[in-house]
């Protein structure tokens, strides 16, 4: 019982997770379309996931997720609150006249 709440938990937290940084992407995406264009934007977003990816998964690496089962949780805990003031950062309220 003890490993399936552990594996609930870090699903949640994977998910959390995912959708701060969808966020955070969407809300990069919508000012970049405006000032560059579509390939531009493309080619921003591309980089910005390959950073996004690569520090995730090197989180994941250095926490020991990877090689123990027990520590994934732990490992998307730092992620998620790393993750957490993204959408702060940058207001995703545009003003489109």
């Amino acid at each position: 019982m003890q490993r399936q709440d552990t594996d609930t938990s870090s699903l949640t937290q994977c998910c959390a997770s995912g959708y701060l940084s969808f966020f955070f992407t969407d809300c990069l995406m919508s000012r970049w379309l405006l000032n560059y264009t579509p390939q531009a934007t493309i080619v921003r977003l591309l980089t910005v996931d390959a950073i996004n990816g690569y520090l995730t998964s090197w989180v994941l690496h250095l926490t020991g997720g990877f090689e123990d089962p027990r520590l994934i949780l732990p490992a998307w805990i730092v992620i998620s609150t790393v993750r957490t003031p993204y959408p702060l950062l940058l207001p995703c309220a545009l003003n489109i006249h």
